[in-house]
């Protein structure tokens, strides 16, 4: 087993490496290894970081376009 595994399966020992990952809080405060309020001071106690957001541009790339069918309709054959 690995160490991540073997460190959730030790519900008495969270590492704090892992113990607030967003990707875990909500199963950790479901399981009752992690208390809904002690994950709340924890997001209260986190630095504001917003003079260090860079903003991109995001746009949508214009679909590419279906080639138009051959007009077939004005098309007139003769045998001969």
């Amino acid at each position: 087993m690995r160490g991540f595994e073997q460190n959730m399966k030790n519900e008495t020992n969270i590492s704090e490496e892992v113990k607030f990952d967003n990707r875990l809080i909500k199963r950790l405060i479901r399981e009752g290894k992690i208390d809904k309020q002690e994950y709340e001071t924890y997001l209260k106690g986190l630095p504001d970081e917003e003079n260090n957001v860079n903003y991109i541009d995001v746009y949508e790339e214009k679909p590419i376009e279906e080639p138009t069918p051959l007009a077939t309709e004005a098309l007139t054959f003769t045998s001969g």
